[in-house]
């Protein structure tokens, strides 16, 4: 398998995918950045949700699916809500 690149946005945030079809990588501006405890916890959620979306890309998941997308949002909300 050639490599493959998904790209698309959630919340306004950019999700770049790259399957080589061994594996692959992810890159989002979805972290918090900042540096204190809240965002130390609140990116590690993030990282948690990023590992799931390049898991299911990597497993032949629709991840430009507007479902799916919706779906990702959903947890994207979530995180806010309860570490920000």
């Amino acid at each position: 398998m050639k490599k493959m690149k998904i790209e698309f946005e959630v919340q306004g945030h950019s999700v770049k995918i790259t399957l080589d079809g061994k594996g692959g990588a992810i890159e989002t501006d979805l972290r918090d950045g900042r540096e204190s405890a809240d965002s130390e916890r609140y990116d590690a959620a993030i990282d948690g949700i990023e590992s799931l979306i390049l898991a299911q890309a990597c497993a032949g998941f629709d991840v430009k699916d507007p479902k799916y997308i919706e779906a990702v949002e959903t947890a994207l909300d979530a995180v806010a809500f309860y570490l920000t």
